[in-house]
């Protein structure tokens, strides 16, 4: 036991005066948190107010149906089949980003990512180009927000190793909702190649192939005949169209583009595309059948409106093509007939003078073109002038003769051509 502690009473009337003084700072405190007991339950009670009128708030943006914000959202992307860029400011993946209910209206809209520009070098402002394998990834997203839907699918550019098998197997995975596919395939392998083309596509409505290089053993295009198929774009060099097999619906199509065509590819093709209503041929300076000098028949194109014609730009040899060539192409020309044309492009270069000037020989075939309808006629490199061909043709509206070739932009409107080329539409990448 500790001893007792000894005070004085000095000490013990300190420690009572102590003790009083606590006691009224104790009640003085306790007066204080009362108070501040309820001040902070009022503040509490007045939070819970306002807090009910915010949530009781409806934004109008989030007023909008889900129907008609979907419609606004598709609105912010090129029109199908053009593609928006994977990545970048202009990519519908950013309309994700606005608020939740925005993303889910947009991952609920199939249609917003229907349209896939693979491997895009598209525009994307200040961000940093994204690898392959992170536009692989993206595409294959979009593909699987896309459900069920036909896609439209371009691929420009040839892909990294280390994606080549992933690609090939997610693009023919999807093959059976292709609607629109435009593939520059110079980098794939002859069994790629054989893997992309013989996929069933039953829903493709236009094809724009590019292989521009010649194959090591003979393969098929297209083998299975799209029932839908109307529009065709098709590059392979002269060299190697004796190893590849078309296998096109010729009869179904409307639109046909084949670039390094030769006189044998031609006479062979024209006479089976009676329903076409535009035509471009972009002819081949090498000779594959120098003997054909005529063709075998007449080509009848009915419904044929627009008809484009000029030589390419991939063959070695960019001179004026030798008098069999050209006689030969021009045999083909005489023997198309047109009754319905509206416009025709033509390089006058590409008629052979032989003992006529150019002119007549394009007036030679204007007329056998049997055309009453010819509206608009473009001649480019041309050694005649305007006022040549105007007083030579004076039932056509419009005529346009050029020493210089035209672009495609300066190909008027009327003629419609950049909305069925693919490539063309989707080639600069940007909205």
């Amino acid at each position: 036991m500790s001893p007792p502690m000894e005070s004085t009473a000095v000490d013990r009337a300190a420690d009572r005066a102590r003790i009083a003084e606590l006691d009224a700072e104790i009640t003085a405190l306790e007066a204080t948190h009362t108070q501040l007991t309820e001040t902070l339950d009022a503040r509490r009670r007045d939070r819970n107010v306002v807090q009910n009128r915010l949530d009781a708030y409806v934004y109008p943006v989030l007023t909008i149906p889900n129907e008609t914000l979907s419609e606004i959202l598709l609105q912010c992307i090129p029109v199908y089949p053009k593609c928006p860029p994977l990545f970048g400011n202009y990519s519908p993946t950013n309309l994700t980003q606005v608020c939740g209910h925005w993303r889910r209206v947009a991952h609920s809209t199939p249609a917003l990512w229907r349209a896939i520009d693979f491997l895009s070098r598209g525009w994307y402002g200040s961000h940093r180009v994204p690898s392959h394998t992170a536009m692989l990834e993206r595409a294959e997203a979009w593909l699987a927000a896309s459900r069920a839907l036909p896609v439209s699918l371009v691929l420009l550019y040839g892909p990294s190793q280390s994606i080549r098998e992933r690609l090939v197997s997610l693009l023919v995975a999807s093959s059976s909702r292709w609607e629109y596919l435009a593939l520059s395939l110079p980098w794939a392998t002859d069994a790629e190649l054989h893997t992309l083309t013989a996929a069933p596509a039953p829903q493709v409505r236009a094809i724009d192939l590019r292989l521009m290089r010649g194959a090591t053993a003979a393969f098929p295009l297209f083998d299975n005949h799209p029932l839908e198929l109307r529009s065709v774009r098709v590059h392979v060099y002269p060299s190697a169209l004796a190893d590849v097999h078309l296998f096109l619906p010729w009869s179904q199509l409307t639109h046909l583009y084949i670039e390094e065509v030769t006189v044998a590819v031609l006479t062979v093709v024209l006479q089976h595309t009676t329903h076409l209503t535009h035509l471009r041929l972009s002819l081949s300076r090498i000779e594959d059948d120098p003997s054909l000098t005529a063709a075998p028949c007449a080509f009848i194109l009915p419904q044929l409106r627009h008809l484009i014609v000029h030589f390419g730009s991939d063959s070695e040899d960019s001179d004026v093509p030798s008098a069999g060539l050209a006689l030969g192409f021009v045999e083909v020309f005489r023997a198309i007939r047109a009754p319905g044309l509206q416009r025709l492009y033509l390089d006058e270069d590409l008629l052979h003078p032989e003992s006529h000037p150019r002119m007549n020989i394009l007036i030679a075939f204007i007329d056998a073109l049997a055309c009453s309808k010819l509206e608009e006629l473009l001649v480019a490199y041309s050694e005649h002038t305007l006022v040549d061909y105007r007083d030579a043709l004076p039932g056509i509206a419009s005529i346009i003769a050029h020493p210089e070739p035209l672009a495609d932009g300066q190909i008027g409107q009327n003629w419609n051509w950049a909305a069925w080329d693919l490539i063309a539409l989707n080639g600069a990448g940007r909205y």
